[in-house]
């Protein structure tokens, strides 16, 4: 493939990221009404989410793998093809049971696309521009993460349920068509290197790199799903704030992030990358935890940018590693593995939170996450140093 038409598919995978991410931005945040709406209990609730992240890390791993075996765009495709169709699920078979299992599959799709559209990216990263390649592409991930809720809101008050749904289903409709044209088969491996592979997930004991990063993520998904969980929580209960100074710093965070990311991709092809990582994680880790010692909507607010902006540090550098490991190991089943890591936190964050709230009071989710986040900035320094020869550019 040309350097033209790599730049062709890089901007039609941009394009699909960006439409079906939009398309749960304006979905998720109205699921668990829709769900209470139609009987859903507590115990339902649980299911459905700690499903779709259930599934996601049980078979991340897999379908990167399998990508690396027959190709990613046939995957692509499938999971953008079961997004839409299952979108139209949701309103055909609302009951609490029903959800469970459509937000299940959902969570599978989820699996075919995320990991997949990773190692499509990694495969196209030119050598030492790894950084710029996986931070400008996830601007398309983070600007429908600012651009849905709001979005969603208005599509809720006009059309209600059915137009969230059917919204989700034909942007992601739109995804898949734009994938089925414009995303051509591409990648490193070959056929006869890759009917070599096998689902072994004993690289982790291979790779210092990439159990430095598995665990890396896992620690900071606390403090993520926190900050979306609890903390809207906080400023509602603690801080009496308007909904518009809510939205204000939920939105603040991610708007920081999607406007840092290509220029911190830059800066991680440039400097050292492991200090890019070990300062951005330890500087989210510690402001999360200042979180609570809010006052005010001004101090809420710095918090919030210099989180965003402490976690847009960390993120090209460590996506620019995994793409280098990706390279030695299989692009996908290494973009299956990180992720599966991921998904692993957001099913245990919410129950983990739950429980020090209930015990410990609202403070101590906050620590807990950022105490957390700095075990995980510690396991990182010391997986990178415990295999020599495993290190990236810059490292």
């Amino acid at each position: 493939m040309s350097g033209t038409e790599e730049k062709g598919v890089y901007r039609a995978l941009f394009i699909v990221n960006f439409l079906a991410c939009l398309g749960f931005g304006i979905a998720d945040p109205f699921f668990p009404v829709y769900a209470t709406s139609n009987g859903a209990a507590g115990i339902h609730l649980a299911l459905i989410f700690s499903g779709f992240a259930a599934a996601k890390t049980l078979f991340s791993p897999l379908t990167g793998w399998w990508s690396d075996r027959i190709g990613r765009r046939r995957l692509l495709v499938i999971g953008l093809f079961a997004h839409a169709a299952i979108a139209i699920g949701y309103l055909c078979l609302p009951s609490p049971s029903s959800l469970i299992l459509l937000r299940f599959l959902q969570g599978i799709a989820a699996a075919l696309v995320r990991p997949v559209s990773l190692a499509y990216i990694g495969d196209m990263a030119p050598a030492r521009h790894e950084g710029t390649a996986m931070g400008t592409f996830d601007i398309s991930y983070y600007a429908a993460l600012a651009i849905g809720p709001v979005a969603g809101g208005i599509v809720k008050d006009t059309f209600g349920f059915p137009g969230i749904f059917i919204c989700l289903s034909a942007l992601c409709m739109l995804a898949f068509l734009t994938a089925l044209v414009f995303v051509r088969h591409f990648g490193k491996n070959r056929v006869s290197e890759i009917r070599t592979l096998r689902v072994d997930l004993s690289v982790l004991k291979k790779s210092g790199t990439l159990i430095a990063l598995c665990g890396f993520i896992f620690s900071r998904t606390f403090g993520i799903v926190y900050f979306g969980m609890f903390l809207p929580i906080f400023m509602f209960e603690n801080l009496r704030l308007t909904g518009i100074e809510m939205g204000v710093v939920m939105g603040a965070n991610t708007i920081v992030t999607a406007l840092m990311l290509r220029p911190m991709g830059l800066l991680s092809d440039r400097v050292a990358r492991d200090r890019l990582i070990l300062t951005g994680g330890t500087a989210a880790a510690l402001l999360t935890a200042f979180l609570p010692l809010s006052e005010t909507f001004p101090h809420i607010l710095f918090l919030s940018i210099g989180i965003g902006f402490a976690s847009v540090l960390s993120l090209p550098a460590s996506s620019a590693l995994l793409v280098e490991e990706g390279n030695r190991q299989g692009m996908g089943l290494t973009m299956g593995i990180f992720n599966a890591a991921m998904n692993l936190g957001a099913v245990l964050a919410p129950l983990a939170g739950g429980i020090l709230f209930s015990l410990f009071g609202m403070k101590a989710v906050f620590y807990g996450a950022g105490f957390l986040g700095l075990g995980g900035v510690c396991f990182y320094h010391l997986a990178r140093n415990t295999r020599k020869g495993d290190s990236g550019q810059g490292s």
